[in-house]
């Protein structure tokens, strides 16, 4: 009886880890395709970074208030943002730089460092953009686990869950038909610091230097509308110069 028992067990672990090991190589085929139709590998892994401009809508403050924007992005650890608007009449221009633990805030001129919980906000933020880069979750350091499935505009959404110790999960979706990259879901922050469930869509994309981009983002916060970008300009760079990322 006791041998009968410990087989079982023992049948029972075998086809446990094998379910464990097929969902993995679901998960990871999964990003596999993604890489694929954004690029392949070998022209993700090229470039280290990007600039690009852009315009937008922003709604953090009620009614939709147009901008133009400036990007430069070095993941997971660099960025500058330079935005342009004007608010109540009033002309507006705010410069965020984070360069690893350092971060800056230029707002119409004067110039303010970033406190440490600030900037590791923005750090959360910019290791998500990292991750739907999709070269990191080739790293094992990287956790890629299958979740259910999502629709979005009555196409079918593939869905994998990231995961890495130290860091927050990161939902992706990718098209089903394409293989690229069509939502993400994650916990970001609003203007007040306050913590938010983000829900980031992806469409329009073009090919830039060999890479499929999507030219139109949307991102809502707790299921509101917070910002509509498109993107004009985009460039691919192995590396931007440092100075790119001192204080503003």
């Amino acid at each position: 009886m006791r041998s009968k028992m410990l087989l079982a067990c023992v049948v029972g672990i075998v086809f446990s880890v094998a379910g464990v090991s097929r969902a993995e190589e679901q998960a990871q085929a999964v990003i596999d395709k993604a890489i694929k139709a954004k690029g392949g590998e070998e022209a993700l892994a090229k470039y280290k970074a990007v600039t690009s401009k852009g315009k937008g809508m922003f709604y953090g403050m009620g009614d939709g208030i147009p901008y133009t924007m400036e990007v430069a992005h070095e993941l997971p650890h660099k960025t500058k943002q330079a935005v342009n608007a004007e608010v109540q009449g009033n002309a507006f221009k705010m410069t965020t730089v984070i360069c690893g633990d350092q971060g800056w805030v230029n707002t119409n001129g004067d110039t303010n460092e970033l406190d440490k919980e600030k900037i590791d906000a923005q750090k959360s933020l910019l290791h998500a953009d990292f991750i739907m880069t999709l070269i990191p979750l080739k790293d094992k350091a990287y956790k890629i686990s299958l979740i259910d499935d999502s629709k979005q505009d009555d196409k079918t959404l593939v869905g994998v869950k990231v995961s890495r110790k130290g860091h927050k999960d990161v939902s992706l979706f990718f098209s089903k038909d394409t293989g690229l990259l069509a939502k993400a879901d994650y916990k970001g922050t609003d203007m007040t610091g306050q913590e938010v469930n983000q829900t980031v869509t992806f469409s329009d994309y073009k090919d830039v230097d060999g890479i499929k981009e999507p030219m139109k983002v949307t991102i809502k916060h707790d299921g509101q509308k917070y910002i509509e970008s498109e993107t004009i300009e985009m460039k691919h760079h192995e590396k931007l110069d440092g100075g790119v990322f001192a204080k503003p």
